[in-house]
């Protein structure tokens, strides 16, 4: 059987990913099974389960691919040089929040409270986010500190 590509066998993941985060908002977490996001990937059974073992997987990647992205497109504007002004920051980090967020098929921003949610109960996805949003934190104070060195931000 020929190998498939690097680049063949991320766009199936993602592709597969894509399938699973239309399933959550559709269905929610709990009631989407793993028939309903192999039916809406399309792909079969086996291509599904060889890129993840079940729904608990595919709701930690789905999690951990969309904060990474959103990571990297938020942390440049953090540390652009010179620092936008407080409110000037605030509206680019909004935009690029709801600009990354609306998807075909679905919006990122209802996943992301599902995955909240869902983080009650799950230690790992818990673990991720937590460390997801306590970088955004820090670079947020960061960010508040040198915007109180140029005089912008007072106590």
């Amino acid at each position: 059987m020929p190998k498939i590509s690097d680049e063949k066998r991320a766009a199936r993941r993602a592709q597969i990913l894509d399938a699973a985060r239309a399933c959550f908002q559709k269905n929610g977490l709990h009631a989407t099974t793993m028939e309903d996001i192999i039916r809406a990937s399309g792909l079969s059974a086996g291509a599904v389960y060889s890129y993840f073992k079940g729904k608990d997987e595919l709701i930690l990647a789905a999690v951990t691919t969309s904060l990474g992205t959103l990571r990297a497109l938020l942390e440049p504007l953090l540390k652009a040089e010179p620092l936008p002004p407080p409110v000037k920051l605030t509206e680019r980090i909004m935009s690029t929040i709801d600009d990354f967020s609306k998807r075909e098929g679905y919006d990122l921003k209802r996943i992301a409270l599902l995955g909240w949610s869902e983080a009650q109960r799950n230690e790992n996805l818990h673990a991720t986010m937590r460390g997801f949003y306590a970088a955004f934190r820090d670079l947020l104070a960061g960010t508040a500190l040198r915007w109180k060195e140029e005089g912008l931000l007072h106590d």
